[in-house]
C-alpha cells in the first residue's frame, strides 16, 4: 500500500506565520531607512503618452487588480512549466502519487482602458505539450500494482484453484504437489500424510519436479531436494518474473494530452474604488470551450473545461506601508451552458459542472526600494493560491459518470522587474507555486509561471 502522510495543517499555519514574520520585518526595515524615507518615485510614462498607469501614490509596486488608464494598452505573454507528483486523496492526507505530471502553456492576454475607470480583457491559452507518466519504482508500492498482479497470479495458476495470489500460491503448489506424490505412491498414496511432511520439510523429491511432469511453467526442483524449500523458491521466482513484466510495461507508460488552443475568455474589469492606499475592482467575464473537450474516461488530457462559464471577480488592492502591498483577488466561476463531446450526426456526450469553482490568492508584495531607490525595480511576493474546483459530469446514452471536484492550496513566491518605475514600458515577473494542501487531487504539480508585460498608449 502506498505510504500515505497524515493531513498537518500546521504546515499550513507554519507557512502563513513565516511569511508574515518575514514581510512585516522587511516593511519595518522599509519605513526605518533613511533611504526609504528620501525616496521619491516618478510617476511612469507608457508609449508617448504622459499619465500613469495607477493612481495609488507613494509606492513602487503595481497592484495586481487595477484597472488600465484610458488609451493604455498592456500585453502579457505568461509561460507555464508544471511538474510533480504530489497527490491527496478524499481525506486530504498527502501523498506520493504514482503519477508524474509534465506540462508546459502559455497564454496571450490583451489588455486595453476603455476608461480609467474600465478595462477590457481578452484571453487565449496554448498548450504546448502535457504528459502524466508512471514512476515504476513508486508505483510498485501502490494498491493498483498489487491488483495487477494479484491478476496475474489468478490467470496464471487458475488450475490451481480460484482466486490465487502471491500470498496463497506457496500453499496451493505444496497442496497439488502433495496429490501429485500420492497419486505416484509416494507417502501411502495419501496427500494429507505427503503435505504433512511437506510443511514439516520432511520430504525430498523423489524425482527432479519439472514443469513436463507437473505442469507449472518454469519449475525445478532436483531430485533429493525438499519440497518445501524447493517450491519456497519457486514461488519467489514466479513473484519476480510477475513483477518484472509489470513493471516493464509501467516504465513505458505515458499517457499524452492534447496540444493546441486551449479556452477563451472575454472580460470587464471596473474600478469600483480608487484612492492613495485603497483600489477595488469588479470583474465580469465569459469562458468559452475553444479548446478541445475529452470525455471522462477517454485516454488524452484535454485543453478546454467544456463547458461555458460566467465569471464574477474582485480585486482588492491595500497599500499599508510606503514599500508593502497586500493584494486579494477571489474569482467565482459558474456553469453558464452546457458542453458536448462528439461531432453531429454521432453519439455526443453532454458535459456539465456540479457546482461553482472558487479560485483566487492573496499575496503580500514588498519593495526593495527601501534598501536603494534604485532597486525599486524588483518586488518580491509571497503569498497563498486556492483553487476549489468543481466536478466533471458527462452523460453519454443514458449513462452518467460523476468525477470529483478537487481542492488545491498552493503556497506563492516570486520576484518581479517592473521597469515602469524608470519609464520603460516593460515588466517582468517570476512565481512559483507549490501544494501546500488539498482534497481529491490526483496529482498536484508544482508550477513556475514566468510573465512577459508590455504597455502602449493609442
Amino acid at each position: 500500500m502506498a505510504f500515505q502522510k497524515p493531513r498537518k495543517d500546521s504546515r499550513l499555519e507554519s507557512f502563513i506565520l513565516k511569511l508574515v514574520i518575514c514581510l512585516w520585518t522587511l516593511a519595518y526595515v522599509a519605513v526605518q531607512s533613511p533611504l526609504a524615507r528620501a525616496a521619491s518615485p516618478s510617476e511612469p510614462d507608457y508609449g508617448s503618452g504622459q499619465k500613469p498607469p495607477v493612481t495609488l501614490k507613494k509606492h513602487f509596486i503595481a497592484p495586481e487588480g487595477k484597472t488600465l488608464p484610458e488609451g493604455v494598452a498592456r500585453l502579457r505573454v505568461p509561460y507555464q512549466v508544471q511538474s510533480g507528483d504530489t497527490s491527496y486523496d478524499a481525506a486530504g492526507h498527502q501523498s506520493k502519487s504514482s503519477f508524474k505530471a509534465k506540462g508546459t502553456g502559455s497564454a496571450f492576454v490583451l489588455e486595453y482602458g476603455l476608461s480609467d475607470r474600465l478595462s477590457l480583457q481578452w484571453v487565449t491559452r496554448f498548450y504546448h505539450n502535457q504528459s502524466v507518466l508512471l514512476d515504476a519504482a513508486h508505483f510498485k508500492g501502490s494498491p493498483a500494482f498489487q491488483d495487477l498482479k494479484s491478476k496475474a497470479y489468478s490467470q496464471s495458476f487458475a488450475k490451481l484453484g480460484p482466486g490465487i495470489t502471491p500470498e496463497t500460491l506457496v500453499p496451493a503448489l505444496e497442496k497439488a504437489t502433495s496429490k501429485l506424490l500420492a497419486d505416484k505412491g509416494a507417502c501411502g498414496g495419501q496427500p494429507a500424510n505427503c503435505l504433512t511432511l511437506i510443511n514439516q520439510n520432511a520430504l525430498m523429491a523423489p524425482i527432479d519436479l519439472t514443469e513436463a511432469n507437473t505442469g507449472l511453467p518454469g519449475l525445478f526442483i532436483k531430485a533429493g531436494t525438499p519440497i518445501k524449500d524447493g517450491l519456497a523458491a519457486y514461488g519467489r521466482q514466479v513473484d519476480g518474473m510477475v513483477e518484472q513484466k509489470i513493471l516493464a510495461g509501467a516504465s513505458t507508460y505515458e499517457r499524452k494530452g492534447a496540444q493546441g488552443i486551449g479556452d477563451s475568455e472575454l472580460g470587464l474589469l471596473y474600478q469600483a474604488y480608487d484612492s492613495a492606499w485603497v483600489s477595488y475592482s469588479l470583474g465580469v467575464g465569459i469562458r468559452l470551450p475553444t479548446g478541445r473537450c475529452t470525455h471522462l474516461g477517454e485516454d488524452d488530457l484535454p485543453t478546454s473545461r467544456c463547458t461555458t462559464d460566467v465569471a464574477l471577480r474582485q480585486n482588492l488592492d491595500i497599500l499599508p506601508l510606503s514599500n508593502l502591498m497586500v493584494s486579494w483577488q477571489h474569482q467565482t466561476e459558474q456553469m453558464l451552458r452546457k458542453g458536448h463531446y462528439g461531432t453531429q450526426g454521432q453519439s455526443q456526450e453532454q458535459v456539465a459542472r456540479n457546482r461553482a469553482r472558487q479560485v483566487g490568492f492573496i499575496v503580500l508584495k514588498p519593495s526593495l526600494a527601501f534598501l536603494n531607490p534604485t532597486l525599486a525595480v524588483i518586488t518580491l511576493k509571497g503569498g497563498l493560491a486556492y483553487d476549489y474546483d468543481s466536478a466533471l459530469v458527462s452523460k453519454r446514452e443514458g449513462t452518467v459518470l460523476t468525477g470529483q471536484g478537487n481542492e488545491v492550496v498552493n503556497q506563492v513566491y516570486g520576484v518581479g522587474l517592473d521597469g515602469t518605475v524608470v519609464q520603460w514600458p516593460l515588466a517582468l515577473e517570476v512565481e512559483v507555486n507549490e501544494p501546500l494542501q488539498g482534497r481529491n487531487k490526483s496529482v498536484a504539480p508544482s508550477t513556475v509561471l514566468t510573465t512577459l508585460k508590455a504597455y502602449a498608449r493609442f
